[in-house]
């Protein structure tokens, strides 16, 4: 149902049966073309408006169906995870309120604003009692200060019970789901709405099997959803997909289609998909589609897109795009001579390489994977200089977590390299090399701990090299712009990952799983099978990664798209002091030590 201010209306059209079971279910819907007075509604009461539907073919009568309307424009606002934290006794109404005044107060005209999901943080399963009136119920009184119609679809946190001290999702969900019917007026949650010509498809990616698994983290559908989906997509109308998770991110079950498969089953029929769930905003293409994930609900920042489909020019547009802070590609100039600066003062210093808004040709929730350059502290030993062109330096990775906050750690096994720069001042162009980063790392951004996965996982970086500008700082000569460029070979990672899972199974390190023991617990071959005897490996058969799913984690990796990907970005360096001791602002000593044994040894 498509709620307005403080009325709920009911706009009920035409829908073909699902099949199976002799079921029909009615889309709800809004429709250009139906003239509804509003004026005998009463203020204080919700009111359900109907308009009849077509008459139905029957075996009897050759009826030709009814052809739907052509495509006009439809305006749209779309903002998810508002995660509202209200409740009775402290209703907040939280930052909400704040939210839709900006909404409100832009020049931005739109038909309907649609919410995906996380709409509250979490609520007691108290209130999904008989009766009782928790934070879905609040969420949706503030929300409907909106001017305009709005209409919404759950997320996991609108299944948790509570968020501390663990994310615990209801023991109940059919209980929970009747609270969120009634507070969003749909049955079943995920729904139809027809407006202009344009049909709105909103998915429920908590109704499969996956919906209390690792805290939701990950999208999954029922069979009706999918049956559902189908017909909705079958209508001969442009569609616009919303949901919570990210659609790399909603996985099949079993043998069930995946929403790929319907996509391609129905070609140019959805002509946008829009998610939330990671809260930043990312775009990119899913199966051919343009897909877009918008950032979570915050008032001060741009929280929202400005959606417009036109469906006679068949073109989407993100209004507010220039608003967006999208990830772009950084461009980088240098003229030799412009600036000159000796490098000489730089010699005998260590700097570490800062890479800041890094970006991938992955597309959608893939482009994270740049927030690996970020995270791992790339430190430079500047060595000599020929009074001309060459500045000889070394090139290692250190580690920045696990110990003294804010002191970069030296990592036993890290690669140290010959990484010379090539400068004509003040310009310079660095690399390439090639080298990998502990896997384990980028595993750990996703869970939320850089030491979550235990095994060893390395993940190869070719052609990594840098352009840049040295400058004057009040530090001394460093990096003062430039471009870090890299090739990331995620793939290799998966297999490997894959590969351990296999010889954790075969080892006998997970419970309830002895290899061997019955018809359905394989053996194993012998030495260890690696990679290509993972999918023998029975589905109920699991590890826990720092109370995660190993096979959640490895679902995410495959689901984020995180295979072999360019990742570019904007580089500075500042100088940091080596110390035999832990300090904040300072790196071990033992970074660039060339004793034997060390990773810059011989």
């Amino acid at each position: 149902m498509i709620r307005s201010g403080t009325l709920f209306f009911a706009l009920l059209f035409p829908l073909a049966a699902c099949s199976g079971a002799g079921n029909e279910e009615d889309v709800s819907a809004v429709d250009s073309s139906s003239e509804l007075s509003m004026t005998d509604v009463s203020e204080d009461l919700s009111a359900d408006i109907s308009v009849e539907p077509e008459a139905r073919t029957d075996s009897t009568h050759d009826v030709p169906p009814i052809p739907p309307p052509p495509p006009g424009t439809v305006r749209l606002i779309h903002f998810s995870d508002v995660h509202y934290t209200g409740n009775p006794a402290n209703p907040g109404p939280d930052n909400i309120l704040d939210g839709v005044e900006k909404i409100d107060s832009g020049d931005f005209f739109a038909d309907l604003a649609i919410i995906t999901g996380d709409l509250a943080d979490a609520a007691s399963a108290k209130f999904d009692e008989p009766g009782m009136e928790g934070p879905h119920h609040l969420f949706a009184q503030h929300i409907s200060n909106l001017d305009i119609p709005w209409t919404a679809t759950p997320g996991n946190h609108d299944y948790y019970a509570s968020m501390y001290p663990l994310m615990a999702p209801v023991t109940d969900k059919a209980a929970r789901e009747e609270t969120l019917k009634t507070v969003l007026q749909h049955d079943p949650l995920y729904h139809a709405v027809d407006l202009h010509g344009i049909r709105l498809l909103m998915l429920n990616s908590l109704d499969g099997d996956l919906w209390d698994q690792n805290s939701g983290l990950l999208g999954s559908f029922s069979d009706e959803q999918l049956e559902w989906l189908d017909v909705q997509l079958s209508a001969n109308m442009p569609v616009l997909l919303f949901l919570h998770h990210p659609p790399g991110t909603a996985n099949a079950v079993g043998d069930q289609q995946t929403l790929c498969d319907l996509i391609e089953a129905h070609p140019g029929t959805v002509k946008g998909i829009f998610s939330g769930h990671l809260h930043g905003f990312q775009k990119g293409e899913y199966c051919g589609v343009p897909s877009y994930i918008v950032a979570w609900f915050r008032p001060k920042e741009v929280f929202y897109y400005e959606i417009e489909y036109d469906g006679q020019a068949d073109t989407l547009t993100i209004v507010n795009e220039d608003e967006i802070p999208f990830a772009s590609i950084p461009t980088f100039e240098c003229t030799p001579g412009e600036e000159p600066l000796d490098p000489s003062p730089l010699l005998g210093k260590v700097h570490q390489l800062l890479p800041a808004n890094m970006t991938t040709d992955a597309s959608e929730v893939a482009q994270y994977a740049g927030d690996v350059f970020e995270a791992v502290p790339f430190m430079v030993s500047f060595d000599q200089f020929d009074g001309k062109s060459k500045l000889e330096a070394r090139l290692t990775l250190g580690a920045d977590f696990g110990g003294q906050e804010g002191f970069i750690d030296y990592v036993d096994g890290a690669p140290c390299l010959d990484f010379p720069f090539e400068y004509k001042d003040p310009c310079f162009v660095a690399g390439p090399v090639n080298f990998s980063v502990d896997g384990s790392l980028f595993l750990g951004l996703l869970l939320g701990d850089p030491n979550a996965f235990p095994w060893e996982l390395q993940i190869p970086i070719e052609n990594f090299w840098l352009e840049g500008r040295l400058g004057s700082t009040a530090a001394g000569p460093a990096v003062t712009g430039g471009i870090l460029h890299a090739r990331l070979m995620g793939s290799s990672m998966v297999n490997d990952m894959k590969a351990i899972f296999a010889n954790e199974y075969c080892a006998g390190n997970m419970e309830g799983c002895v290899p061997g023991s019955s018809e359905d617990m394989p053996e194993c071959p012998s030495p260890q099978p690696g990679m290509k005897f993972f999918p023998n490996v029975p589905a109920k058969c699991d590890l826990s990664v720092a109370g995660y799913s190993f096979r959640m984690v490895l679902s995410m990796a495959e689901a984020f798209g995180f295979g072999d990907m360019e990742a570019i970005g904007e580089l500075t360096s500042k100088e940091v002091t080596l110390s035999a001791e832990p300090h904040a602002g300072s790196a071990s000593d033992k970074l660039f030590d060339m004793n034997d044994g060390m990773n810059c040894g011989k």
